[in-house]
């Protein structure tokens, strides 16, 4: 693994408290300068690295979906079709719990309309490449979403009505039902 310089250190401090703060705080009442100290860094310093703070929700957006997505391809393109969905639902309830900040605050964007609205075309897009990629596995589109509905659903109930230490065993559980369930009926 490379070594990252000062700078990329900082760097990553920044997001990381961002992304803790806006996970747990929301977006809005999150400032600058709350950043900043939870990042042991001067607020003025987080400037240098991002416009505002919308720039800083965007990276940190931009930064996860880029590296999920890139992370989920490399796995699908060594999986048969026919265990592509049980690999995608494995993938994705993982994801959830290794990554579950950043996945509360995917969601809690959704009940925050105005900062929705400033990200609205990133997530879109998105959405729209999963659609794409799962309406290849399944016979439509309409499954397809009716699919990542579904895993929606699960993530979002995971991540708001069950706390961090219980996430891995309720996890477990998920992927078991849905998956069993699933090949049962093909």
């Amino acid at each position: 693994m490379k070594k990252l310089s000062k700078r990329d250190k900082t760097k990553e401090k920044i997001v990381k408290s961002a992304l803790y703060l806006f996970a747990t705080k929301g977006y809005f009442n999150t400032s600058i300068s709350m950043i900043g100290n939870r990042a042991k860094v001067a607020s003025s310093l987080i400037y240098h690295y991002f416009k505002n703070k919308e720039d800083l929700l965007q990276y940190i957006l931009f930064k996860n979906f880029e590296e999920y997505e890139k992370n989920l391809l490399e796995i699908l393109e060594k999986v048969p079709n026919e265990d592509k969905i049980k690999v995608f639902i494995e993938f994705y309830l993982n994801e959830i719990e290794k990554n579950s900040q950043f996945w509360r605050l995917y969601f809690m964007l959704f009940f925050q309309p105005n900062i929705l609205k400033k990200v609205h075309s990133q997530t879109k897009e998105i959405y729209e490449k999963y659609i794409k990629f799962l309406s290849i596995i399944f016979k439509d589109n309409d499954e397809a979403k009716v699919f990542l509905a579904l895993m929606d659903g699960i993530s979002f109930h995971l991540l708001f009505l069950y706390d961090k230490k219980n996430l891995k065993e309720i996890i477990s559980k998920i992927k078991e039902k849905i998956i069993m369930k699933f090949y049962s009926n093909n």
